[in-house]
């Protein structure tokens, strides 16, 4: 009678080996530890790092429909008939295999399903399942009404002694040395598509289940055919070499594991789009929204950025309480999936709007808004960390009684926060112009009072800026006389003469884009009555090129942003009359080429006034404003530029 101490193995006491004392007697429960340790390692290793299925190379346990009524074939693979495998490497090369919950269980040769040895309709089959302590294999029947059966593969171990197997006895002894551990297995059918798990009656402890095909069945017709095999093994099974990450994404798999580098989208999705006339993108989310059952209405302009801790920080204005309020709202980019959770009313009291926004460099934000409208509008500052936004203290930039000051834009320059804003003072006279002033983040006061940018009138409220690479901040505005540029220094206050790039746009206007690459210059685009124009700024101001994407008619509203790489940019626009507009992007390469226009962003609804922000990788975000929802909201997505 075999004799075996109790099992003294814990997976949780994490023992990774045992030592044999000197002097001590040898213990079989020793022995069997070490064994066990051994053992379970490997499993948790296949299970976990490696997991279920066929090995690539292999086609083991494959279910085969033969036409037979109620049957079906157990098939080992070609590598189980292949003669030329030597006969002590037939368990390594010559079996058909399946991983099943870290489980190696193989197979020789193929086997019906009513063949097996614990098929209830198999002679002996009742006393062999009670000597291994399970239950017979239930017969396939012919179905009452149309369904499906699941083919399941149940693998278990058994404990093997002399007394089933003789061969354990030792030759010279005469007696038992040793058990064994042997790996049993068993393929099994049951209703549904499903294996067992959780509380399923047909889970039994011990065992290990993998679905290896589902059947179709007939009412009235227990035929197997080929074509009523869905084969559901996981196959293909291979590890592959760490080159494949790097030659495929171009990074190492060491940064790959760690959660570096990888894509926002996956590979497939990216080359579906292409094949599209799409770019790579990630789905459109919505930015901050109200509660569902809210008629408010959310208005975009360009407050966003991405700030220096690593989120996207968006200002918008909202009548989502009693009057146009201003809101900030940040996602941050390690949490996409949180989205702009956090939302933050940053004014209260009389109307807010045209809210502007940059960075400081001690990361605090610098917030510049209109107070009111009408001749009683003011602009007004507040600086903090989102969350201090609401309870701020306000900082008057312009608030002149009796003059309409507004449209503030604000941009940062090292220490200094220069407000730019639109004045029209009364008189006999009246004078509509463009303002600046500057705050010295030092001194936390305000470097001179407002000063006039340029001696050009306009009533005419379109007007961008953007810092170059030089330090200098470039301005420009839509006047009746045309489009005029100038650029001032912050540091100074010196200012250039204006400069004219462009007769005055034809048809609806829109504030022009400007873009000041990081390798120096400065791009200019604007909408016209025939598409897109832009002009580009070296020593002087460039003849505008026009018709960009296409010259369609009802291009409007462009902006653009540099990529990751140095001299490529991408300009993106809504296309569509009011109403019915789409986004688009085009891609200008560093030699000066201009790409073929692609879609971004389409519905049956207006997806207007783009903005984009480039993300840390080689990725785009762009926010925009659409009424597909019936009611107007911002979205936000990101394309990606390169792999």
């Amino acid at each position: 009678m075999t004799q075996i101490s109790a099992s003294t193995f814990d997976p949780l006491a994490r023992y990774v080996n045992v030592r044999i004392l000197q002097g001590a007697p040898i213990a079989d429960v020793d022995l069997n530890e070490l064994d066990d340790i051994r053992k379970f390692e490997l499993r948790a290793y296949l299970k976990w790092f490696v997991g279920d299925g066929v090995p690539e190379g292999n086609d083991g346990f494959h279910i085969v429909g033969t036409g037979a009524v109620n049957d079906f074939t157990i098939g080992a693979g070609a590598t189980a008939t292949d003669a030329n495998i030597p006969v002590g490497e037939a368990g390594l090369r010559g079996v058909g295999r399946i991983l099943v919950d870290g489980l190696d269980a193989t197979i020789a040769s193929d086997i019906a399903f009513t063949d097996q040895d614990l098929h209830e309709d198999r002679a002996g089959a009742a006393a062999l399942a009670k000597q291994l302590g399970v239950e017979p294999v239930r017969r396939l029947v012919d179905a009452a009404v149309d369904g499906h059966v699941a083919v399941v593969l149940d693998v278990w171990e058994s404990f093997v002694t002399a007394d089933d197997d003789t061969r354990l006895l030792h030759a010279g002894l005469g007696v038992e040395t040793g058990a064994r551990v042997r790996r049993d297995w068993v393929v099994r059918v049951r209703a549904g598509t499903t294996v067992p798990h959780g509380t399923d009656p047909d889970v039994v402890a011990g065992h290990s289940y993998s679905l290896l095909a589902v059947l179709t069945r007939r009412a009235g017709d227990g035929t197997v055919r080929a074509t009523d095999v869905t084969d559901r093994r996981q196959q293909r099974l291979q590890l592959p070499p760490a080159t494949l990450i790097e030659d495929v994404l171009g990074t190492s798999s060491t940064d790959y594991r760690a959660g570096f580098d990888r894509p926002p989208v996956s590979l497939r999705d990216a080359i579906n789009a292409l094949l599209r006339g799409q770019l790579p993108m990630t789905p459109e989310q919505p930015v901050a929204p109200p509660p569902p059952e809210s008629d408010a209405l959310d208005n975009l302009g360009r407050a966003t950025l991405r700030d220096s801790s690593g989120g996207l920080v968006v200002l918008f204005t909202s009548d989502r309480g009693n009057n146009e309020q201003v809101y900030a709202s940040r996602m941050g980019l390690d949490d996409l999936a949180g989205g702009f959770a956090t939302t933050v009313q940053v004014t209260r009291g009389v109307g807010h709007t045209h809210p502007s926004v940059a960075e400081l460099p001690d990361g605090t934000l610098f917030v510049v808004y209109q107070s009111e409208s009408g001749p009683n509008a003011g602009i007004q500052a507040k600086r903090g960390t989102l969350s201090e936004l609401a309870t701020a203290t306000e900082l008057p930039v312009a608030v002149t009684p009796g003059v309409a000051e507004d449209n503030p834009f604000v941009i940062v320059a090292g220490t200094v926060a220069t407000v730019f804003f639109h004045k029209t003072v009364p008189g006999a006279q009246v004078t509509d112009r463009w303002y600046f002033r500057r705050w010295n983040m030092v001194t936390s006061d305000w470097v001179e009072g407002p000063t006039e940018l340029a001696s050009r009138d306009t009533t005419i409220r379109d007007f961008h800026a953007a810092l170059d690479s030089t330090g200098r901040i470039w301005t420009v505005m839509v006047t009746a006389q045309g489009i005029f540029a100038t650029w001032l220094n912050p540091s100074t206050g010196e200012k250039s003469a204006s400069m004219k790039v462009a007769d005055p746009p034809g048809g609806s206007t829109a504030p022009p884009f400007l873009l000041c690459p990081r390798g120096g210059g400065a791009w200019l685009f604007w909408q016209t009555g025939t598409g897109i124009n832009a002009s580009r700024f070296t020593d002087t101001w460039q003849p505008p090129v026009s018709g960009l994407g296409g010259g369609d008619s009802t291009d409007r509203e462009p902006c653009a942003v540099e990529d990751a790489e140095d001299g490529t940019f991408w300009l993106i626009w809504a296309r569509g009359p009011i109403g019915q507009g789409d986004l688009l992007a085009m891609r200008r390469d560093p030699v000066g080429q201009w790409g073929t226009p692609r879609q971004l962003v389409r519905s049956e609804h207006d997806d207007t006034l783009p903005f984009p922000v480039a993300g840390p990788d080689t990725t785009v975000w762009v926010f925009w404003v659409s009424t597909r929802t019936g009611k107007v909201r911002i979205y936000t997505k990101r394309f990606v530029t390169a792999v």
